[in-house]
């Protein structure tokens, strides 16, 4: 389930009683006859039933875009949609976490997290430094306070090797909310250095903002 894009759904039939889907948070949930989306990266289980009980699940694997042209094929041809592996925008994300109900907010970090681990395809083959760079710029411009404070943790790390990686880990650490109001507004504006800005270090909103191949180092944090 940790490999899951957004939501799975579940569909539970055959002649059975109880058997329902409990998940971490919401309790037990019927899916008995019906379809139910829940984040499969929740703990979640399947209470006790009597009978026989059959389901089917659906989810999207984060490395789908990864798939043979022989298994996409086959996928369209039963009536699967499979996006073209190449022309995802980045403006593509926004209708993906818009169309999930704010409370679901587990939800939609779950789908940004997979995004950062290269299920968004439309970047392939950049550094792992710009792709998480590109979407931290977007992070900053769809959301604020103290949701965005989980979304920056889309930080890049180093490997073993010292290579730059993409990453869900590292979430900024802040001590309070007007800093990280200050981080976010530095992230808005930090697509001037890399549009023929000056190389040098430079001040946006307080903070000190150094252009940087591996991505932007700001102030204590490397987001």
């Amino acid at each position: 389930d940790g490999n899951n894009m957004g939501p799975s759904l579940i569909y539970a039939l055959g002649d059975f009683t109880g058997g329902h889907l409990w998940v971490e948070g919401e309790g037990e949930i019927n899916v008995k006859d019906r379809w139910v989306a829940f984040d499969g990266n929740t703990l979640h289980s399947t209470t006790p039933f009597e009978g026989e009980r059959f389901s089917l699940i659906y989810f999207t694997n984060s490395r789908a875009h990864l798939a043979s042209p022989s298994t996409t094929n086959c996928l369209k041809t039963l009536g699967f949609p499979v996006p073209p592996s190449s022309i995802l925008p980045l403006n593509y994300l926004n209708d993906v976490i818009q169309g999930i109900p704010p409370s679901t907010r587990t939800r939609r970090l779950l789908i940004l997290r997979n995004l950062s681990e290269g299920a968004h395809v439309s970047v392939p083959r950049k550094r792992a430094a710009e792709w998480a760079e590109e979407v931290r710029r977007w992070v900053a411009d769809t959301c604020g306070g103290e949701e965005a404070v989980e979304w920056l943790g889309l930080c890049w790390r180093r490997d073993e090797r010292g290579r730059a990686r993409a990453s869900n880990v590292g979430y900024l650490l802040v001590r309070s909310e007007s800093e990280v109001t200050r981080v976010i507004k530095a992230l808005v504006k930090s697509s001037a250095l890399s549009s023929g800005g000056s190389s040098s270090s430079r001040r946006v909103g307080g903070i000190k903002m150094k252009p940087s191949s591996r991505g932007l180092v700001v102030d204590r944090y490397k987001v």
